[in-house]
């Protein structure tokens, strides 16, 4: 699959928003982080790896989850570039393993 942008449903207002990745880019499924102390359903941020065919490169993209619209709130160039649909989830630091554990 190539996911070309995110698109949020408000259910209450029956509105949705759909922010696109830009030409050639092509994201993974965003994950949602919370923000610490927040509240709502949406008070936090969605993460997505997005791969930008032209440019070769990959990135962390960063989206405040209550309003997508502006854009990227953070990007984060990855090293090396990634193949498009990566799956994705995420973990607040309190579920993770030291690697001094493993």
């Amino acid at each position: 699959f190539l996911f070309t942008g995110l698109v949020k449903h408000d259910l209450d207002a029956q509105t949705s928003v759909h922010v696109g990745f830009g030409q050639d880019r092509y994201g993974s499924e965003p994950g949602f982080a919370p923000r610490p102390g927040g509240s709502g359903e949406d008070d936090g941020y969605l993460v997505t790896l997005v791969t930008d065919m032209a440019a070769d490169r990959s990135e962390v993209v960063v989206y405040d989850a209550k309003n997508p619209a502006p854009g990227p709130v953070c990007r984060l160039l990855l090293p090396q570039r990634i193949s498009s649909g990566t799956h994705a989830t995420w973990a607040g630091a309190e579920r993770l393993v030291p690697s001094s554990r493993l």
